[in-house]
């Protein structure tokens, strides 16, 4: 069960501002209700300590992704950081222009404010001067590819070697090293939406991870939630970030069985008589063909 009490997970000093503050709020948009991904904030209206944030599409970026806010009983509060202020986000001055949706959607945005964020506290706690170059995205078999041949080599070594997990599917997001170590600093999941996120799902895979035995036994927290909502400038409030540490002891979790249900045929390819094939009108029902050799034997 999560506390109500601030400061599991806090990353206390960090200091996420806007570029400048909205003139007049738009709150057009009915409670719960997906803002239109046009609406998304630009990588140039938001900052982290200061620090300009770069969207990097996805091959397949889309639409939102289509989460509403649960007005069902009270909201179970978590960490949110930091934890002496609200505002860990801003919105920003202007309203004018629509994105082009088609360049980026809300998880790509809240991806570059996660890796901006990671950055920045890189840069407080180990005086790291290059820290982009030691926080790694893993959602994608190319993006591991890439941390393999960078500073990640020796963390995912570490957690496939040691803790048992898979290095193309890791269950987590953003792999964070240790400047100094090379070892995996946080194993970070993200859930990015253009509202409040109150009740996120995390898929079976994510959780077994968020859960293994190996992250649990350490010391200190190795695995995060990493939450990031209203980032439509449509809402009435403002942007966040929300840090979880270990939410596999922190939060209580339900696990739902989404059932597919699908029918499929097997059929036995010898399973017909000479009759059966002489009462098909077909002249040539069933055609086998032979694939010529070489002479030394290859295909």
């Amino acid at each position: 069960m999560a506390p109500d009490s601030p400061g599991a997970g806090d990353d206390s000093g960090m200091e996420v501002s806007p570029v400048a503050e909205q003139e007049s709020e738009d709150t057009s948009s009915p409670k719960g209700q997906q803002s239109p991904t046009s609406q998304l904030y630009d990588e140039s209206e938001l900052r982290v300590s200061n620090r300009t944030i770069s969207v990097d599409p996805t091959p397949a970026a889309g639409a939102d992704d289509g989460d509403s806010i649960d007005t069902n009983g009270p909201e179970k509060e978590v960490v949110e950081t930091p934890s002496n202020a609200r505002d860990v986000l801003n919105e920003t001055a202007s309203n004018e222009g629509a994105r082009d949706q088609s360049v980026y959607d809300v998880e790509d945005l809240g991806m570059a404010l996660a890796e901006a964020y990671e950055a920045t506290r890189l840069q407080r706690d180990f005086g790291c001067e290059t820290p982009e170059s030691y926080v790694f995205r893993v959602d994608e078999r190319h993006l591991v590819e890439a941390a393999r041949h960078g500073n990640g080599e020796t963390a995912l070594q570490i957690l496939e070697e040691q803790a048992g997990i898979p290095e193309h599917f890791p269950g987590f997001d953003l792999l964070t090293v240790n400047p100094d170590t090379l070892e995996p600093d946080r194993l970070i999941e993200l859930k990015a939406s253009t509202v409040r996120r109150r009740k996120p799902s995390v898929s079976w895979n994510e959780w077994t991870t968020a859960r293994n035995e190996w992250i649990q036994n350490r010391e200190s927290p190795l695995y995060y939630l990493y939450v990031i909502g209203h980032l439509s400038k449509t809402t009435s409030s403002e942007p966040y970030i929300r840090t979880i540490a270990n939410p596999y002891r922190l939060l209580d979790a339900q696990v739902e069985n989404d059932v597919s249900v699908t029918q499929s045929i097997q059929v036995d390819i010898d399973g017909f008589t000479e009759e059966e094939l002489e009462s098909v009108s077909d002249t040539d029902p069933v055609i086998e063909i032979p694939v010529d050799t070489t002479d030394d034997g290859t295909t």
